[in-house]
């Protein structure tokens, strides 16, 4: 047999450093193939990577900003967790994201920053930075094992930029990394760089930066073994390459980040084996398996995933089948094993079609928050217009751009298809009580009446937005279909919550760019997970209605309009065409808009269709912020938002427009309209 590859377990997705579930994933290991542990932590914080590590004595001003407290807690915190693991024979590697940096940094050091404004990813000030933040964070965990870098989701990005002429990702990229691996390679470390990211350039970027900077060094390309993120509906990951003098690295997921995370039955056995098929096909040196998220761990929730990681691993022939039959004869009654591995297979049905819309994800921030940030950046609401091609979503990694929307009467089918085999489900775990042990009876009854619960709260709330499309397209002002389906939806929710308290949640002050946050470690309480954030969205759905309208209206009644677009409008989101997370839609001032671009995607666009009138003189009217850089059936200029734009069009039948922003501001952009001239 072949060398087995190292296997990986990484943890703490993304919570703060915690030393008694160390000592619980220890123990767990003694009964796995476990060679090393990667630890996530707080990495969407400022607590999180080097920096919640580094005192930043050398800047005074950035250290008289920072959390002192935080930081030495996560040292003291971080030294205890590497003392056990190592103690257990296992190295452990630290999670890091760049560019991040302190707020002040940017103040004390403005040479961070060109003369656009934009980070200087080549300049000596930031090579500077990088070599002092490992200086220190080593300094304070001497024991460290090795970085695991991300060059994505972080405060700037390392490979978007509005002048790629200046910074060419794949130069940035080597650049970072020579550093990186310069200075583990000086310590004795191990040096790991995900690949991670949203778009098909981020992986091409950085890999042929990988593969410059591995001229001179070695280290490990750690990519995900589905492309963008995991998504069991995504394909194998075709970026999932070996480079010369380089190993190769597999990330998977056991709890299922986008399947429930650890709250519903999603056993994916099936997924899992196909997985790692892809890995070994690819000839990773290693597997890295995901093992919690938000608090939630897998040993709690479904071990049969990490179980079928271990068997597909150690064994190259195995099949899903034979895997869930030899979990059964060790882990199930003989009385009740056929039914247990059917409801186990029955799971991932169930919440598939939860949290998916004919296979497109839903919410990309798991638990939920009372915000449409991030379920408008995903694209979900560009699937419930009937019967629309979705390519021009093709950008945004969790829509099947390739589809055509289910329309809406599926939609609400598929939701309602998902409850009735939750209810069902539930039942049979009821009846298989007094054949199980107690243990093994609360798991499967919790799992199962979350997905009970869960089903209750995403079909209210599918039903609430199919019902605002309804009102919207026959033009009711006062959306009487919309209303309707909230009062359903909070008939249905409040007797659901065990703390029903103010369920109409402010929203969170909006963020051009990544968010800073702690995520919800909410426990079993679904009022958190589910009920609470659906319900406090309900306020922001009905604004936007109100927003949207309005708008939908002035633009409809331009003189001589033959086309519009509501950019900013939910109704109008599958006509945008934008990279995921880089073109946020939001309201502001009471009316809807989206911005183009943002610190972490400055070379963010917004690209539309509009129809034309081939037989007439007319123009394009655009409203909106900022200046801008527009393409206008490939004829390219520069515009003023602010002055209410026109721009001459020869007769056509269809204007496809292209935005991207002009200096340093982020444009935003509120309608488009084509108009015959008078």
């Amino acid at each position: 047999m072949d060398k087995l590859p190292e296997v990986t377990w990484s943890l703490m997705h993304p919570t703060p450093l915690n030393v008694d579930y160390m000592k619980r994933v220890i123990t767990e290991a003694a009964n796995y193939k476990v060679d090393s542990f990667e630890i996530c932590a707080a990495c969407h914080t400022l607590l999180g990577g080097l920096d919640g590590l580094v005192l930043y004595e050398d800047y005074p001003a950035v250290a008289a900003s920072l959390d002192r407290e935080g930081i030495i807690a996560n040292r003291r915190r971080l030294n205890e967790i590497l003392e056990l693991a190592h103690a257990s024979g296992r190295p452990v590697y630290y999670w890091h994201r760049e560019v991040t940096v302190w707020p002040e940094f940017l103040k004390a050091v403005p040479e961070l920053r060109d003369a656009n404004g934009e980070f200087d990813l080549l300049g000596d000030a930031f090579e500077t930075l990088l070599r002092y933040k490992l200086a220190k964070a080593f300094d304070a965990v001497p024991a460290l094992d090795g970085i695991v870098l991300t060059l994505t989701e972080a405060d700037f990005s390392a490979i978007h930029n509005s002048t790629p002429g200046i910074y060419p990702p794949e130069q940035v990229v080597a650049k970072i990394v020579r550093i990186f691996a310069g200075e583990h390679a000086a310590r004795g470390k191990r040096f790991i760089l995900r690949s991670f990211g949203s778009i098909a350039k981020d992986y091409e970027d950085i890999l042929a930066g990988a593969a410059l900077a591995a001229k001179e060094f070695s280290f490990e390309v750690e990519t995900k073994i589905t492309p963008y993120d995991f998504d069991p509906f995504l394909p194998d990951n075709p970026f999932m390459k070996r480079i010369p003098n380089l190993t190769l690295g597999a990330e998977c997921d056991s709890l299922g980040e986008f399947l429930g995370a650890g709250y519903l039955p999603a056993e994916n056995v099936e997924n899992i084996v196909r997985y790692v098929r892809w890995g070994q096909k690819c000839g990773v040196d290693r597997f890295t398996i995901r093992l919690d998220r938000i608090g939630n761990n897998i040993f709690d929730s479904y071990p049969v995933n990490l179980f079928a990681y271990e068997q597909a691993i150690l064994n190259p022939g195995i099949s899903a089948q034979e895997i869930r039959r030899r979990y059964a004869e060790t882990h199930y009654p003989v009385s009740c094993r056929k039914e247990l591995e059917e409801l186990g297979a029955a799971g991932y049905e169930v919440v598939t079609k939860l949290h998916y819309i004919d296979h497109h994800l839903i919410f990309h921030q798991f638990p939920l928050q009372a915000d449409l940030k991030w379920i408008k950046a995903g694209g979900i609401f560009g699937v419930f217009k009937d019967h629309r091609k979705l390519n021009l979503l093709n950008g945004i990694w969790s829509i099947l751009s390739e589809r055509t929307t289910p329309g809406r009467e599926r939609i609400l089918r598929e939701k309602e298809e998902a409850l009735v085999l939750a209810e069902k489900n539930l039942a049979r775990v009821e009846k298989l009580r007094p054949e199980l042990s107690e243990a093994e009876s609360l798991r499967l009854k919790r799992l199962w009446s979350n997905a009970v619960t869960a089903g209750k709260a995403i079909g209210s709330f599918v039903r609430v937005v199919c019902a605002y499309f309804d009102d919207m397209e026959a033009g009711r002002e006062e959306a009487p279909g919309m209303e309707a389906a909230i009062a359903s939806m909070k008939e249905t929710l409040l007797p659901l919550m065990t703390h029903p308290g103010e369920f109409e949640v402010a929203s969170a002050e909006f963020v051009n760019g990544m968010d800073h946050h702690v995520f919800t470690v909410a426990g079993n309480d679904l009022d958190q997970v589910y009920l609470k954030p659906l319900l406090g969205i309900v306020p922001l759905l009905r604004a936007e209605y109100r927003a949207e309208f309005e708008a939908r209206k002035k633009a409809g009644a331009l003189p001589g309009v033959v086309d519009f677009i509501i950019p900013g409008g939910i109704t109008d989101e599958c006509r945008c065409g934008r990279f995921m997370h880089a073109s946020h839609a939001l309201l502001k001032d009471g009316r809807p808009g989206r911005l183009i671009g943002n610190q972490v995607f400055p070379n963010g666009y917004l690209e539309c269709f509009l129809k034309g009138d081939a037989s007439a003189p007319q123009f394009l009217l655009l409203e909106g912020t900022g200046d801008c850089r527009i393409s206008v059936n490939g004829r390219e200029s520069e515009c003023r938002l602010d002055d209410a734009p026109r721009i001459d069009l020869a007769p056509c039948g269809e204007v496809h427009i292209v935005l991207r922003k002009l200096g340093n501001r982020y444009p935003l952009i509120r309608s488009i309209a084509v108009c015959r001239k008078p």
